[in-house]
């Protein structure tokens, strides 16, 4: 805790809250828990949510200034964070989310208000401009009024044919070649009711065009006046933005990756900090989280991805603690009805940080598999060069339905079936990386590599092979 006494020293102004208990712990000063935030977020009962996960999203909602949450990876972290966020942003408080890799901000692109991006290129004004510029050029103007029930035909004219509606006067009797497996009697419908709707929709055209011509001055003025967009970025970004705005409440993922002065720096710019990692040996957030009185940190035990046939394996052979995993959750099949956790063995010899034949074998198996569109795949290779010959060798058809990265890319993503290409030499994959491929999929995972040569190795990967539910097979036959 010495670096973290040292940055707090070098601090001139007044300290947050967060920065205060902080203080207090290093210096070993009793706790003062009558530190408190005026945010006043409403408590959340959420039924899908395991006891450690609902414990973790009402410390965070609380009022008081720190909260750490440790966890595995499939504890349910990001999702305690998003549920956060919308619950403040609905409160109208000002959220900053930060993430170590960009990866991991995708999570968080669907929250109740778009979020801004930060960019390490722009000022925090360009940035608000950019966003209100993107922000009116794609509005959706298509409500309806309320006496009238939803209709899909209303909403596609709505949304792709509004200026033809109203600047063309044959446009409803050509309906049914827009819709032309629409029963005469519906187009008929249709017809009426958009005729008797020409003049609200001509209101929504004219809503439309006004949002697309607004003028740069007015963008200026009105980014001057908003404060209540999310803002979201790597804290890379957030550094090089020199963004000097304080926030109601600050998100921090991948907290365990973070050193003493990103900690601190982060810690000096809100009143509420919530930060989630990974509990790991000597670094900055273990030190933090294990100094920390429990009211203010909270660890994660239970497993919400990974399905229980893969999850005993893989949390004992990458991590020393236990992880509890509910049964209540209804599963895919895996993709041979009964194997989920399975080792293509592909007998040949390290070839640096590509292999083709690897890799092709992994495509044919990829394309072996009959798996079902509402059903995602993923690949994962530790080498961006494999990912990268992966990625210009897979059929254009598999391309669009399955996401190909490193493992630093799979940050923060999960899938239901992962193929991982164990390319290169054991001792040149980080056991961070390791612990990514393995934990994201939720019902299967199938490893192609020289099983003999990952065996034999010191990684950590190796102590998948003690493991009884894991499936060895030959390699696959390119027939």
């Amino acid at each position: 805790m010495q670096r973290f006494s040292q940055l707090l020293s070098e601090i001139p102004k007044e300290l947050s809250l967060p920065l205060q208990i902080i203080s207090n712990v290093v210096n070993k000063n009793a706790t003062d828990f009558n530190l408190r935030t005026s945010l006043n977020l409403p408590r959340m009962s959420l039924t899908s949510l395991g006891n450690s996960q609902r414990e973790g999203l009402e410390m965070a909602l609380s009022n008081a200034p720190l909260t750490l949450i440790s966890g595995l990876e499939g504890t349910g972290k990001t999702y305690i964070a998003h549920t956060l966020a919308d619950v403040a942003i609905a409160h109208q408080k000002k959220v900053l989310i930060l993430t170590k890799y960009k990866s991991s901000l995708d999570s968080y692109k669907n929250l109740a208000v778009k979020p801004l991006l930060l960019s390490a290129n722009e000022s925090y004004q360009a940035d608000i401009k950019t966003w209100l510029k993107n922000h009116f050029a794609s509005t959706q103007i298509n409500y309806l009024p309320l006496h009238l029930l939803p209709d899909p035909l209303i909403a596609q004219v709505q949304n792709q044919y509004l200026e033809s509606l109203i600047c063309y006067p044959n446009f409803l009797s050509n309906l049914s070649s827009i819709f032309p497996d629409t029963s005469p009697t519906r187009l008929k419908l249709l017809s009426d009711r958009l005729t008797k709707l020409l003049p609200f929709f001509k209101q929504q055209l004219a809503l439309k065009q006004q949002f697309n011509l607004i003028s740069e001055g007015s963008i200026s003025e009105l980014s001057n006046l908003l404060s209540h967009i999310p803002v979201l970025g790597t804290v890379s970004d957030w550094q090089k933005s020199e963004l000097e705005l304080l926030f109601d409440l600050v998100i921090v993922e991948d907290a365990h990756t973070l050193d003493h002065s990103e900690l601190i720096a982060i810690s000096g710019i809100t009143d509420k900090l919530v930060i989630l990692g990974i509990e790991e040996s000597n670094t900055p957030f273990s030190q933090l989280f294990n100094s920390l009185s429990p009211a203010y940190r909270l660890s994660l035990l239970e497993n919400f991805r990974l399905h229980p046939e893969i999850a005993t394996p893989i949390y004992e052979a990458i991590r020393d603690s236990y992880v509890h995993t509910p049964l209540q959750r209804i599963h895919d099949l895996p993709p041979d009805g009964k194997n989920r956790l399975v080792w293509q063995d592909i007998p040949t010899n390290p070839e640096g940080d590509r292999n083709q034949l690897e890799g092709s074998e992994l495509l044919y198996f990829l394309q072996s598999l009959q798996i079902p569109s509402n059903i995602k795949a993923g690949i994962l290779a530790f080498y961006e060069s494999q990912v990268q010959w992966l990625k210009a060798n897979c059929p254009v058809d598999w391309l669009e339905r399955v996401y190909i990265g490193t493992a630093e890319e799979w940050t923060g993503k999960e899938c239901q079936i992962m193929l991982i290409s164990c390319v290169g030499y054991p001792d040149r994959v980080s056991p961070s990386a390791i612990c990514i491929a393995l934990t994201r999929a939720s019902e299967a995972l199938i490893l192609f590599g020289n099983q003999q040569t990952w065996q034999e190795s010191d990684s950590l990967l190796s102590r998948l092979f003690h493991q009884p539910q894991l499936h060895s097979n030959r390699e696959v036959s390119l027939v």
